[in-house]
């Protein structure tokens, strides 16, 4: 083979490496939108027996969200209404096609002090992850009055999610709101 031909092929070949790693290193760049909006009252839980509740996907609760294919992850952000420093329990469900629900994780946030628009609306600046399941973590979550984000990774595969929310009893915030963006 030439020197022309070989220089040619490799230039050809660089350019298909660098064109390939492109696809792969692309990063999705969704919108924020509603997970969950001004929820007010606590969710019936999903508890696996009661008729409609159970983790079948045929009782995936109607408020649960398409998530796009080509999201291999989700992150959260929380807010909601009343004051700083209330708190409001959560869990995240996810669902193949056609599978039963799976507990992702679940946890607690606290609002800190920062509003939504110089409103009563508080933006959660403390976010804990417990149970588990796949792959969670928190982003700025140590109670600093930013916004912390809760990361969902390693989604691929999954079609739905579903925030479930439980307002406590005590330092229980009015009503509280998600939103999710893909990566």
């Amino acid at each position: 083979m030439s020197k022309h031909k070989t220089n040619l092929l490799l230039v050809v070949m660089a350019s298909i490496a660098v064109l390939t790693a492109g696809l792969w290193t692309d990063t999705n760049r969704s919108p924020w939108m509603p997970l969950r909006t001004a929820v007010t009252v606590d969710d019936t839980a999903l508890d696996g027996t009661t008729a409609s509740y159970t983790f079948a996907f045929s009782d995936k609760p109607s408020t649960a969200k398409e998530i796009e294919t080509q999201w291999n992850g989700i992150d959260v952000y929380f807010y909601g209404t009343d004051a700083a420093s209330e708190t409001c329990n959560y869990k995240i469900y996810v669902w193949k096609a056609n599978g039963p629900a799976c507990l992702w994780c679940s946890g607690v946030f606290s609002l800190g002090a920062a509003v939504t628009g110089g409103t009563t609306t508080y933006y959660a600046d403390t976010i804990t992850v417990t149970n588990v399941h796949g792959n969670a973590g928190v982003k700025d979550g140590s109670g600093n009055d930013r916004i912390a984000v809760l990361r969902l990774g390693d989604m691929r595969g999954y079609r739905y999610i579903f925030c479930e929310i439980d307002i406590p009893a005590s330092t229980q915030v009015a009503s509280a709101s998600a939103e999710m963006t893909g990566y």
